[in-house]
């Protein structure tokens, strides 16, 4: 979905402001040439993180920033425009390249962050260190001896702000919640602290002392908490030893070229250790909680399918039973019949709890798969519910144009997003305004990293459908899928629904998430494989 034009407008001005607050911080620590510096030039991280998360778009934010950075660092007005030229033109080319792989901007997975680290060492930064010198030598600026170390520090300091700048960005926007905010200000403040105090204590030439006394803090904080509070750590231990090697503090304080190569090794490691940790900790979370929610949904399968037969065989003769009644009465008989009639109501909706229990167990599920129009199934369902439902609520619909073909029981499928809707109509009840939200698209392939059970490769379809309503607590969320859990009043749910659609949704390939921060709504996303259109 495209921003309106003051988000747009927003985002632009505050990448632009960004990219000259951090790029002079970063120049005032070494500066070789009016803008190429050896130490980390962090405004290359913020710019690559813009693009990567709101598109090409921002792309004048760089432009606007570098042009103002290089003209307020002295540097004349054309080589000026013509290096803005060539960092919007960087940053245009990373986000093509990061879709053109298929990268997730999430960094879920080790291929994400391995592809982002080589793209910025060896296809971006060389770009960039190349066409920027052509400018400079063009102008000038630089000679043609003093070209290589110049080319070196323009390379080695956009790489290390790239490295140590966009996977924070990236990972701090993909795990944004109020309640994770304070932990990042406690670990900022605490390793800020730490690395100043370090820094003002530690005498000259002490690399290995410094490393000794701090990366394994950072090993030990990603194993311990989560990988953004790693690389929380991480920058604040860079912007502290920036800060102080400016002020003429620490081992690395000198002005020496090779004392500013230290500063960046130094930062290096610490960002190459919480990146290493943090992603082996996230992947071994991910699979041990993958396994344990196979087994738990193994063992209630179990268990559940034990007692629907059971019910189902115990039903079977109460139903028997009631209809030779009804025969044997007379058809005038008011005083019965209408008891008979509310039991076998009773019975028949007990019935129909079984049948979902069955399919959640995955004993008894009589679908009838057949190629059909994912998009009409959808269509068809949230156009009755609007027509039928509350006219207070909002409905915003968004259904691809190009036909969406899965292998599915229509049926099944119908029947899943009647359910997923009734839960978003629920969650907004009794809110001033209600808002429902079905979007149904292509997934783009970088959504679709690091999600469990989907086939690698494949093309999907994506159902989301959103509420405003009051979200989910983070207690509930985890349980939303068992069978029988409800927040609901007794009497007015079964608890069933959302098992049921996940059961069929798996059993047609797919997968089914839930998406909520308490207070601002919900999100269900149903992930399922697409086939190619029968002709």
């Amino acid at each position: 979905m495209q921003p309106s034009p003051a988000a747009w407008l927003a985002r632009v001005a505050l990448l632009a402001a960004a990219y000259v607050v951090l790029g002079r911080f970063s120049l005032s620590v070494s500066q070789e040439s009016h803008i190429v510096t050896i130490a980390i030039f962090a405004p290359e991280g913020a710019a690559l993180a813009a693009v990567l998360l709101f598109g090409w778009r921002v792309w004048p934010g760089v432009f606007a920033g570098q042009l103002a950075l290089a003209v307020i660092s002295g540097l004349p007005w054309m080589p000026a425009l013509a290096i803005a030229g060539v960092n919007s033109m960087e940053a245009i080319l990373a986000w093509a390249l990061f879709r053109r792989l298929g990268l997730s901007s999430a960094l879920r997975a080790p291929r994400d962050v391995i592809g982002l680290l080589l793209l910025i060492a060896f296809v971006l930064q060389p770009f960039s260190a190349l066409g920027g010198h052509a400018a400079l030598l063009a102008s000038h600026v630089i000679t043609p001896d003093n070209l290589p170390s110049s080319l070196f520090a323009w390379w080695f300091g956009n790489v290390m702000g790239q490295f140590l700048l966009a996977p924070t960005l990236l990972v701090l926007h993909r795990e944004w919640r109020a309640s994770m905010a304070a932990g990042w200000l406690a670990t900022a403040v605490v390793f800020l602290a730490l690395t100043g105090t370090l820094m003002a204590l530690m005498p000259d030439n002490n690399l290995a002392m410094m490393l000794t006394l701090t990366v394994p803090l950072v090993v030990v904080l990603a194993l311990n908490t989560s990988l953004s509070h790693a690389l929380v750590a991480t920058t604040a231990i860079a912007v502290a030893a920036l800060a102080a090697t400016r002020l003429g503090l620490g081992p690395f304080a000198s002005g020496r070229w090779e004392d500013i190569a230290n500063l960046n090794v130094f930062m290096l490691s610490q960002l190459f250790s919480a990146l290493v940790t943090g992603m082996l900790n996230e992947e071994r979370n991910r699979l041990r909680q993958h396994s344990w929610e196979s087994q738990k949904q193994q063992m209630l399968g179990t268990l559940v399918g034990g007692i629907a037969h059971h019910l189902n065989n115990a039903l079977t003769p109460i139903l028997g039973n009631i209809e030779l009644a009804g025969f044997r009465l007379p058809e005038d008989d008011e005083e019965i019949r209408p008891l008979l009639d509310r039991a076998r109501e009773g019975c028949l909706s007990a019935a129909d709890l079984v049948k979902q229990l069955l399919v959640f167990s995955g004993r008894d599920f009589t679908s009838r798969k057949e190629p059909m129009n994912l998009n009409q199934a959808v269509s068809d369902v949230t156009n009755f519910l609007r027509q039928t439902s509350d006219p207070d609520i909002e409905f915003s619909i968004r259904i691809a144009e190009a036909p969406l073909t899965i292998m599915g029981d229509l049926n099944h499928i119908e029947r899943v997003t009647l359910n997923l809707l009734h839960n978003a109509m629920e969650a907004t009840a009794g809110l001033p305004r209600r808002v429902i939200h079905v979007e149904l698209n292509r997934a783009p392939a970088d959504s679709l990293r690091g999600i469990p059970g989907l086939t690698p490769g494949q093309p999907h379809a994506r159902l989301r459908i959103r509420d405003n309503g009051r979200g989910i607590p983070d207690a509930d969320r985890a349980r939303i899928f068992d069978p029988f859990f409800t927040t609901k009043d007794i009497g007015e749910g079964t608890g069933l629904g959302l098992s049921f659609a996940r059961a069929v949704i798996r059993e047609h390939g797919g997968v089914i998430l839930v998406e909520s921060e308490e207070g601002e709504g919900a999100s269900l996303v149903v992930y399922l494989p697409l086939i190619a259109r029968p002709s």
